[in-house]
């Protein structure tokens, strides 16, 4: 069984490795050829962050825990004074999806009511997973309309996202406290100030950002259940039933989040005893399958949402397949009409499962791993997370600030290199720390983690994809980019790199 058990864990980092190995040579490739400064500037920044590294694990400063939170507030009070600015300069009225939802939140405003209207209520037996992001929208917009800022819905909208976005940051940079020392937090703490998503997400409020907090909240409540021996001790109790709620709610907004389950479940058995195991395992399925279940009979019995016509409307998962065995597997208008035009779920699954047939056959073996390749390239090479797309097809006005970030912006170009310079750093990152966890054998918190990514990676690899989609799960891969980074930094802190580093520190020759 221990064999067996570290066999599974050697498995899993050899797949990390060659998933991220393949990322970061197609995202090599490709910028090299369309734009190699930015990839110049990832190196660049992925040195820097090494000599980051060296300079702060060998600082003579004494950090204590005061300062610590004193650097950390003033550092969060600069980027929520900036992420302000940045929503209010490139405010944007919502489009597609995410349009509907917000229309049809105000109308249920508007009219007073609970019910969906006819115009929209398709959409939602169409694709139920927003179907609880409506509820929650509407709620909070009645509740700013009862505080006099109803008029300046995407200020609120932006300003909730600040708070997802920024829980999401301190939790993460907590929990890298926990994990590391107050001085690997405080580099990663840098790092999120530098990074770009964290802002021109702000006025973009969406499933993506909302559930940021439950993801973190998540890592770091499941790394103090690690550190409890008792199994029936009342914090051990009251933290499993936390994370059950956790991922209920975290399921209802965004179903990707039950991955982080699935690593959960696989680790605990690793970490703990399997009598310990099984018991944080079942109570955490049970309190997500009453969550789950009681939501969904409120939401039935209020009936929010006409439900007669969901046989005819509802798409069934396998319209996502489909979607993603098609070019790099984004989303297709004509993907969503075809599967339309069938007059029943039942219709449009046997309609879909066909076409996946003939895709999978027309790929052939070596095709359909070319095809898995790009896929992966396209998801995870966008410095911007398709920021530029978004802000560029739904802003409310142009602005100065718009010549930066919108795709077809003029000076564009400037924003990007910096965005895919500091992704591609990341990238490298995340590559190193899967070579670091392979050589230690490593199973503890680290490996969970990363379970949690392959485990995202592996999906995105199936489903439909875009870059937006990894913005749920930057809190597990940030903190796996720390280990990437303090794992070549200590390799490199002796070689001839990290000794100009500690003398330039020094002001001696070594």
């Amino acid at each position: 069984m221990i064999k067996e058990g570290k066999l599974f864990i050697n498995i899993s980092y050899v797949i990390y490795f060659i998933f991220f190995g393949i990322v970061c040579i197609g995202t090599f490739g490709f910028y090299m050829v369309t734009q190699p400064l930015s990839l110049v500037m990832g190196l660049v920044m992925f040195f820097l962050a090494i000599a980051g590294f060296i300079v702060i694990k060998n600082a003579k400063i004494r950090c204590s825990d005061k300062v610590f939170i004193i650097i950390l507030i003033f550092m969060m009070l600069c980027m929520i004074i900036i992420q302000v600015f940045v929503a209010w300069i490139l405010r944007m009225e919502p489009s597609n999806d995410r349009l509907v939802i917000l229309r049809q939140a105000l109308d249920m405003i508007n009219r007073d009511s609970l019910h969906t209207a006819p115009r929209w209520n398709h959409y939602f037996l169409k694709y139920t997973n927003n179907q609880m992001f409506l509820i929650l929208e509407t709620g909070y917009l009645y509740l700013m309309n009862l505080l006099g800022f109803g008029k300046s819905y995407l200020m609120s909208l932006s300003g909730w996202n600040i708070l997802c976005i920024d829980s999401a940051v301190i939790l993460t940079v907590l929990l890298s406290k926990r994990i590391w020392n107050k001085r690997i937090a405080m580099m990663l703490a840098i790092f999120c100030f530098a990074f770009t998503p964290f802002y021109t997400y702000v006025p973009f409020f969406y499933t993506d950002t909302l559930v940021l907090p439950i993801v973190a909240a998540i890592l770091y409540l499941y790394h103090i259940l690690l550190q409890e021996d008792r199994l029936l001790s009342v914090k051990s109790l009251v933290i499993t039933l936390i994370l059950g709620i956790l991922f209920a709610t975290g399921y209802m907004i965004k179903a990707t989040v039950i991955i982080l389950f699935v690593a959960l479940a696989i680790h605990i058995f690793y970490s703990k005893h399997f009598q310990k195991a099984i018991v944080y395992i079942c109570i955490i399925i049970v309190v997500i399958a009453a969550g789950v279940g009681t939501a969904n009979k409120m939401v039935t019995k209020m009936g929010i949402f006409d439900t007669a016509d969901y046989n005819t409307q509802n798409f069934p998962v396998t319209h996502w397949i489909m979607m993603g065995l098609q070019g790099v597997g984004k989303y297709q208008e004509s993907e969503k009409i075809f599967t339309t035009s069938f007059a029943t779920k039942e219709e449009k699954m046997d309609a879909n499962i066909e076409v996946i047939k003939e895709r999978v056959k027309a790929y052939g073996f070596f095709g359909m791993l070319k095809h898995l390749a790009v896929k992966s390239v396209y998801t995870w090479s966008n410095g911007e997370y398709d920021m530029d797309y978004y802000l560029e097809m739904n802003q409310q006005e142009g602005t100065w600030m718009h010549t930066f970030t919108d795709y077809n912006g003029k000076n564009h170009i400037y924003v990007h290199m910096y965005s895919n310079g500091i992704h591609i750093c990341l990238l490298l990152s995340l590559f190193y720390s899967g070579i670091c966890g392979f050589k230690r054998k490593d199973k503890g918190f680290n490996w969970f983690i990363k379970l949690g990514i392959l485990g995202l990676f592996s999906f995105l690899l199936i489903w439909e994809t875009r870059p937006r989609y990894l913005v749920q799960y930057l809190p597990l891969i940030l903190l796996a980019s720390m280990q990437g980074w303090l794992f070549i930094s200590k390799k490199m802190e002796n070689r001839r790199f990290g000794k100009f580093i500690l003398s330039v520190m020094t002001g001696r020759r070594t």
